[in-house]
């Protein structure tokens, strides 16, 4: 027949089956391929099966028998003589010719040489993965390193060329390091595939670091860079921060780089929202170069950017859009662009993210003075080691390092240490030592802050059920490892659990901000408290402005808005700045809501905004950044323990600031200085008898009063001193207050014998 001849033809070997698995007929390519004759194998089973893959055999068979038809199954067969062959099988039933089922029709294409190539690229891509990991490794480490010198540089006395001098190797160093990054993050994903952690974090402060980075930049560039999140997008939601942080400032990195003329946006809006889950949408819009419509899809190729014009005139490796696009993916999202040439491109996603539970009463988080603390520190990096033990010994703490995983352990053993620095290479060679935390922290009761050279996904949840109290990746800035160690010391006086991590450090700067909302209206005041609240913040809202004194008085309020209805408004603006007068308080700053702005010129002077009303709430949030958690001097002189992570010995007394605050009068600054020396006795005798009454509530009243002041005066040791009491009333727990007074009062001495030899003339 025609049919038999077409088939004893075909080039891939055919083998057809019975009902009991008995062969009825092969072709002569079988025979070629396997080694068989036909009339060896013609009714008999057909034992070329290996061992490890008759499960699935077995089972695509019975698919076959069902059914179905099947086609490309990869798997293996064995010849006569025993070699393995690599096959890609399609089966199918045999009907007869009554349309019953005869048997099994199967063909085996051999696709080795297809393996053997597939494998050697796989083998290849595997080498490259990890060549690049290695090599972003090496350069890592070092770069490390030099990021921590000038850290240290930039907190040295240098003259202003030296200071130009380190900017520009600060800025060039970041580069490069935003280069490793991109290469370790990509190898990295090109190894495993990335895998979403869900966490809970306040957008609002997470963009806001985003757009703190990306400001600088687009000022040198001379283009705007303007950042948009619409009143409705909620602050406290549950996704990866860390891959959406990658994600936007990749995105954002790219439209300034490319941009040369006009502006790039962040716009963040809520597409819909459910009771557990919210969709918001991301875009970033640039009006830079713009990509030709057939190169769009070759951007999101790795190390690609659209020509080599490209790569010579921005610089980069080309990854950036090939790892936003990965990340996305393991967020279940897609990037989507449009784009015209010389008009601009738009980044944009959607993403799904969890709703936060309400979190009523939660308390911020708390941080410690380090001075006196014992700290161990565990680095292989001699360098990193010399950089931490210099930061940590300015202020003021007890530290020791050791140089082998005996020495460690012997000085654990002999030694009371509050809180050990671990860098997860350390021990490399002798069994590292991150894999010991658990048993670190049960036996030494110690406090564990890791500092990760190479952070990979899901580490911050693995560690934290081992225990470890803090998380920073290198390189760790100053600033950052002081809130770090002074919150994770902070939260276990408190008997808090939980990791403290630098997205925790960067929301807990807005959470730590205080709120007084004075506001008549129930309907206006239930409006600004819902945007208020929506976006992360803690508040406090009253009508009168009898209720919002008391308020005020009691201590942590931050910021007040107050509505200007009549004179009421007047009156409160001139109540509160006569108790801060009173009790040399620094001034709190005010929003000014008002239907007339207009009018109220009579306290304009006193207002650190004025909005018009009814409010745009965009304007209102703006309003209450600027004036609080984005405002450095702010942060300075109000958060608990922030101006601490300065590298600089604490001063007795900053002359220079307390001139600018005194808007360069020495002669007002003297005389401010001379009643803040006369009032001291008083305050510090309010302050031990409440001590020693174990009034918590007059306690706190009395720190909050000389926290303010000696903040508005520069003193600086006095400050801290100051601040470690607000433990004991916070806690009710006096049991070592004397110490502390003690620390206190000689803090207040030292001022006084400093300022007798100012010199005011020469100041």
């Amino acid at each position: 027949m025609k049919l038999d001849s077409v088939i004893d033809t075909c080039a891939e070997p055919i083998v057809v089956y019975d009902l009991e698995g008995r062969v009825t007929y092969l072709n002569p390519a079988f025979e070629s391929l396997f080694g068989w004759q036909a009339e060896a194998l013609l009714g008999k089973r057909i034992d070329f099966v290996p061992e490890d893959q008759v499960g699935v055999t077995r089972d695509t068979v019975s698919r076959v028998m069902a059914g179905e038809t099947v086609s490309a199954f990869e798997t293996r067969r064995y010849t006569r003589e025993g070699k393995t062959v690599d096959v890609r099988v399609t089966a199918a039933r045999l009907p007869g010719r009554g349309g019953e089922v005869e048997g099994m029709v199967v063909t085996l294409q051999d696709i080795s040489e297809l393996i053997r190539s597939r494998r050697a690229a796989q083998s290849a891509d595997r080498a490259k993965s990890r060549f690049l990991s290695n090599i972003s490794h090496e350069i890592r480490t070092p770069m490390n390193h030099v990021m921590g010198m000038i850290d240290l540089l930039n907190h040295s006395a240098l003259s202003e060329e030296q200071q130009e001098y380190v900017g520009i190797l600060q800025s060039s160093a970041e580069q490069l390091m935003t280069v490793v990054n991109d290469i370790l993050d990509f190898s990295g994903m090109e190894a495993h595939t990335p895998v979403c952690h869900r966490t809970n974090f306040d957008l609002r402060a997470l963009v806001d670091k985003i757009e703190q980075l990306m400001e600088p930049r687009a000022r040198q560039k001379r283009i705007g860079f303007l950042l948009r999140v619409h009143q409705l997008v909620p602050s406290l939601v549950s996704g990866d921060p860390g891959y959406l942080r990658q994600v936007l400032t990749h995105l954002c990195s790219n439209a300034v780089k490319f941009t040369d003329r006009g502006e790039v946006r962040l716009l963040i809006t809520l597409e819909k929202e459910e009771e557990s889950r919210i969709w918001i949408r991301f875009e970033v819009r640039d009006t830079g170069a713009g990509i030709p419509e057939q190169e769009l899809e070759k951007i999101f190729q790795s190390f690609t950017q659209v020509d080599d014009s490209t790569t010579r005139k921005y610089g980069g490796a080309g990854l950036g859009l090939a790892i936003v696009a990965r990340l996305l993916d393991a967020m279940g999202s897609t990037i989507h662009v449009s784009s015209k040439p010389g008009k601009g491109s738009s980044f944009g996603f959607t993403l799904a993210l969890g709703r936060q539970k309400e979190r009523k009463g939660t308390a911020p988080i708390r941080s410690v003075s380090l001075k006196d603390k014992r700290i161990l520190v565990a680095d292989p990096h001699q360098t990193d080691l010399q950089v931490f033990k210099t930061l940590l010994g300015e202020w003021g703490c007890k530290v020791s390092s050791a140089d082998s995983m005996a020495s460690l352990f012997h000085t654990l053993d002999t030694s009371t240490w509050d809180l050990l620095l671990l860098d997860t290479e350390y021990g490399k060679k002798e069994g590292r030592l991150i894999n010991r935390v658990r048993d670190l922290v049960n036996k030494y009761n110690i406090e564990i802050i890791i500092l990760a050279s190479v952070g990979k996904p899901g580490d911050v949840a693995r560690l934290s059920e081992k225990g470890v109290r803090g998380y920073l990746s290198k390189p760790v800035r100053s600033r950052e490892l002081y809130e770090c160690i002074a919150a994770v010391l902070g939260e276990a006086s408190r008997g808090n659990a939980g990791i403290i991590t630098r997205h925790i450090l960067e929301e807990n700067r807005k959470q730590q901000v205080g709120i007084l909302m004075v506001e008549p209206g129930r309907a206006n005041r239930k409006m600004a408290m819902n945007t208020i609240t929506k976006s992360g913040y803690r508040a406090t809202a009253c009508a009168g402005i009898r209720e919002a004194l008391g308020i005020y008085t009691s201590g942590g309020i931050n910021l007040v808005i107050l509505d200007f209805q009549d004179l009421a408004g007047h009156e409160a603006v001139t109540a509160i700045r006569a108790f801060e007068r009173q009790n040399c308080v620094e001034p709190v700053p005010i929003i000014g809501l008002a239907a007339r702005p207009e009018r109220i010129k009579e306290s304009s002077n006193e207002l650190a905004k004025v909005l018009r009303k009814p409010f745009d709430p965009s304007l209102l949030l703006g309003a209450i950044e600027k004036c609080t958690w984005r405002n450095e001097q702010f942060l300075q002189s109000r958060i608990p323990g922030y101006a601490g992570g300065s590298t600089k010995t604490k001063q007795v007394f900053d002359a220079a600031a307390a001139l600018e605050r005194a808007m360069d009068d020495r002669e007002f600054l003297e005389m401010l200085v001379n009643e803040f020396i006369n009032m001291l006795p008083d305050k510090l005798d309010r302050i031990q008898a409440a001590c020693r009454q174990g009034d918590g509530r007059a306690l706190m009243q009395a720190v909050q009063s000389l926290k303010g002041a000696s903040a508005n005066m520069a003193a600086m040791e006095i400050t801290a001193a100051v601040f470690a009491l607000e433990e004991p009333a916070e806690n009710l727990d006096f049991t070592d207050w004397d110490t502390r007074f003690k620390t206190l009062e000689s803090a207040c001495n030292r001022f006084v014998r400093e300022i007798k030899h100012i010199q005011w003339g020469e100041i």
